[in-house]
């Protein structure tokens, strides 16, 4: 598991290179005694990408004093993260991961990963996340282009980033210049 390397900033930074850079995943094959399954490397995204979003005073912790992040159509996502962030906290506030079967279930988050078998009403719904300053993350190749924010992208046996700077900046979210570095940037318009 990578939650080990996530207890501050720089390992969080550090791991979050290693999965970019090639410790991502291999059927079957992993680190040392470490294997990741493909949703344990998402999963280690999203957590991640918490840490560097420049979040608007307003979006955090609204009201309940917990940070959501909501998993559309992929309960193994879902679970990953539940185990990855437990008793996890970011800007104070306490992590919490809910998993939805249909978009129309969704409440208030602040991260929301889609997967691809649930994109039935995409436009509407990254429209409503940028209304309501969300990060919206998907993992198919399309999804950036369609108006996501951040995309998880496989690309041969890794996981690779890229970044809709135009989608998240007309919900108020702003990226740490250190996770652009990373990632591909995708200029497109939003949702």
């Amino acid at each position: 598991m990578l939650r080990p390397f996530m207890k501050k900033p720089a390992g969080m930074l550090a791991t979050l290179c290693l999965i970019i850079f090639g410790l991502s995943w291999k059927a079957g094959s992993g680190w040392g005694d470490m294997t990741f399954k493909p949703s344990q490397v998402k999963a280690a995204f999203i957590y991640n990408l918490a840490y560097f979003v420049n979040w608007p005073k307003s979006y955090v912790c609204k009201d309940s004093g917990t940070f959501v992040i909501a998993v559309l159509g992929n309960d193994e996502i879902a679970h990953d993260l539940k185990i990855l962030t437990q008793n996890e906290k970011v800007l104070g506030c306490n992590i919490r991961v809910k998993a939805y079967a249909s978009q129309s279930e969704i409440d208030a988050c602040r991260i929301l990963f889609v997967s691809r078998s649930a994109q039935t009403d995409l436009k509407k719904l990254l429209t409503h996340a940028a209304e309501s300053g969300i990060l919206t993350v998907g993992d198919w190749d399309t999804f950036i282009r369609q108006g996501g924010m951040v995309g998880l992208i496989r690309k041969g046996k890794r996981i690779h980033l890229e970044i809709n700077i135009e989608a998240a900046r007309s919900a108020g979210i702003r990226f740490n210049a250190k996770l652009l570095k990373l990632a591909d940037i995708i200029r497109t318009s939003g949702p």
